[in-house]
């Protein structure tokens, strides 16, 4: 008697512990509520850790390790600490087996460019979309097979983007700026090579364009879009020699430039002086080993893709952290440990 009052004694506790349990999530987590609807459709979300005091959603590509899942572009809404994969096809029942990176918005956020391919295609291409994913249009239909890194200019009405180099030569490597090239390309497809470099970034009347070299920082001008000329050398690497590894980012004005260097483990934002003639005066180093950053809307924050070193296992992994440019005060957003580390490519922060 006194076995079968305890069994329902336990089975009365565990009645009420589910209830507790469905009442908090369903009042307390609706993030975690809408998580467990979107997998009921096989959609990619994550929940991490909200972040009530930065605003905005980030936009970037991410390889998922061990899973079938492909190379896609995901967004990260900092308010409710939402990781999701975007972009995912809807005529398709689980996976869209389309491989998708290197996404970054136009100024006004009206429009995403990003670098994709099917799995049946040989060259990814360029393609453009409304923010919230629908609208795809292709623009380029080029041979080159490793287009990626496309950037929008100010009007909208020209993109640049770089290509592995298919004609390297005996010596000649991608881990240097010059073993890629630059293209630029209007809406209807119709591109011109700019040089050999990496990291193309627009001036804010759009005549002029920067592009890394082995050597430093250099601009070109591009009024004649069919005919870009070189200007010349305007920073010069510290050691004449720069890497395919660094990145530069613009703020939404133009008037900061964010250059990482992982080998030297810092990031420099500088202020741009002059377009005109181009000059830059550093106003802040942050000591990280980072490859992409990423301006705030505001310009205020600079995210950066931070590469750190496990205590436990001395390997790397990846941490997205947000850093105040005024204070240097840093807040670690979301680590990434479950990812492949040379797939992300980080470019978008929209409001």
């Amino acid at each position: 008697m006194e076995s079968k009052k305890l069994a329902a004694i336990l089975v009365l506790i565990g009645i009420i512990v589910v209830v507790l349990i469905g009442f908090y999530v369903w009042f307390f987590q609706p993030s975690l509520l809408s998580f467990l609807r979107k997998e009921v459709v096989k959609t990619p979300v994550e929940v991490v850790v909200p972040q009530q005091q930065i605003s905005g959603t980030l936009f970037f590509s991410l390889f998922p390790d061990n899973t079938a899942t492909p190379l896609g572009i995901y967004s990260y809404k900092f308010i409710s600490g939402r990781l999701q994969r975007v972009l995912v096809d809807p005529s398709t029942s689980a996976v869209d087996y389309s491989i998708r990176l290197s996404p970054s918005f136009s100024d006004d956020e009206s429009i995403m460019v990003f670098a994709g391919r099917k799995i049946s295609e040989p060259a990814i291409q360029i393609y453009t979309a409304l923010p919230d994913g629908t609208g795809i249009r292709q623009i380029t239909n080029g041979p080159e097979v490793f287009k990626r890194e496309p950037i929008i200019s100010p009007s909208k009405s020209l993109i640049a983007y770089i290509s592995q180099r298919e004609d390297l030569k005996e010596g000649e490597t991608t881990e240097f700026p010059e073993g890629w090239t630059v293209f630029l390309t209007n809406l209807s497809g119709k591109a011109v090579k700019v040089s050999n470099g990496v990291n193309p970034l627009f001036s804010p009347d759009e005549t002029k364009l920067l592009v890394l070299k082995n050597d430093g920082l250099y601009i070109f001008d591009i009024k004649d879009t069919l005919n870009p000329k070189e200007i010349g050398v305007v920073v010069k690497t510290v050691d004449g020699r720069a890497s395919q590894t660094m990145k530069l980012s613009l703020s939404r004005d133009r008037n900061m430039l964010a250059w990482s260097s992982p080998g030297k483990k810092n990031v420099v934002v500088s202020k741009i002086n002059s377009w005109e003639s181009f000059s830059i005066t550093p106003i802040k180093v942050f000591q990280v080993k980072a490859y992409w950053s990423v301006f705030s809307p505001d310009g205020k924050s600079l995210g950066l893709q931070e590469i750190r070193v496990s205590e436990k296992t001395g390997n790397e992994y990846v941490v997205i952290s947000v850093y105040d440019i005024a204070t240097s005060v840093a807040t670690d957003i979301i680590k990434l440990n479950k990812y492949t580390n040379e797939f992300l490519w980080f470019g978008g922060w929209i409001k």
